[in-house]
């Protein structure tokens, strides 16, 4: 049987178009398994290499308690059913960064291929991720630093991480289990091996003492005040206005409200006195 010159071309026409349909699906899966996007922080930019979870690699002194940390980004967010399978296997994804990139806590026992396809790159945690910027800038100038705020990943024993800091030489001054926080001491020394812990998720030094408002803070330009600084006529010192906390949170201990605010209790009952003035 005979083809006509129409068909020949009709099925040359049509292969070149299936084998094109297959490179292009071929490319757009190598693009999305090569592709990263940066990890937007105040800070700055923070590019991650491409690390697929074949070419993972876990150095001897990053395991603590049989696990290890990294950075994993993915595609797109991974549904919760997902994660939740993944936390039975070991892989448990603790905090969020932006561009669907996660903290992540791995057993050593957790197939990462099962990330395959999923991941677009699995690498260390970077410093201008850990590190405070207040810390990095002292360190910078080899100011030494004696007194940290550490914070620990979730899911590890908060026993094990104070014993490895204290068989280190850092001593215990405080410890707030709710977000996984020590307030240490250390020999400015053995700084760089602090940083080094691998378990350790943010570094930053002790916190500067706080400063109070003053009272007369009212007629600040740097402030949204405008109301009492006389621009436009305008004079209202807010004598009389009874202000309500309208939020499941609590402000007993922010500095700039201490001891500056009336009990819950004395708030309710202005607030009827006040509405009993209309009804």
């Amino acid at each position: 049987m005979k083809l006509s010159a129409a068909h020949v071309l009709r099925a040359i026409v049509l292969g070149c178009l299936v084998l094109s349909i297959a490179l292009g699906v071929a490319s757009a899966a190598f693009a999305q398994e090569t592709e990263v996007k940066p990890i937007r922080l105040v800070t700055g930019d923070v590019v991650p290499d491409v690390v697929t979870p074949a070419e993972v690699a876990v150095a001897p002194d990053a395991i603590f308690g049989g696990k290890y940390f990294k950075l994993i980004q993915f595609h797109k967010i991974p549904p919760g059913l997902e994660r939740k399978s993944w936390e039975t296997g070991g892989l448990h994804l603790v905090d969020y960064l932006p561009d669907n990139t996660y903290f992540a806590v791995i057993s050593q026992g957790f197939e990462l291929k099962a990330l395959t396809g999923k991941a677009s790159t699995i690498v260390d945690v970077p410093d201008a991720v850990r590190l405070e910027p207040r810390l990095v800038a002292l360190r910078a100038a080899g100011q030494p630093v004696d007194k940290l705020v550490v914070s620990y990943y979730a899911s590890l024993d908060a026993g094990e991480v104070m014993a490895d800091l204290q068989a280190r030489g850092a001593t215990i001054v405080a410890h707030r289990d709710y977000s996984r926080q020590l307030d240490i001491v250390i020999d400015p020394a053995r700084l760089e091996e602090i940083i080094a812990l691998p378990y350790l998720q943010f570094l930053g030094p002790e916190p500067e003492e706080p400063v109070l408002e003053p009272y007369d803070h009212r007629n600040a330009t740097g402030r949204s005040n405008y109301l009492n600084t006389g621009y436009n006529g305008l004079n209202y010192n807010g004598a009389g206005v009874v202000i309500g906390i309208g939020e499941g949170g609590t402000v007993d201990n922010l500095v700039d409200v201490k001891g500056r605010r009336f009990p819950s209790g004395e708030i309710q009952k202005q607030y009827w006195k006040y509405l009993a003035q209309y009804h």
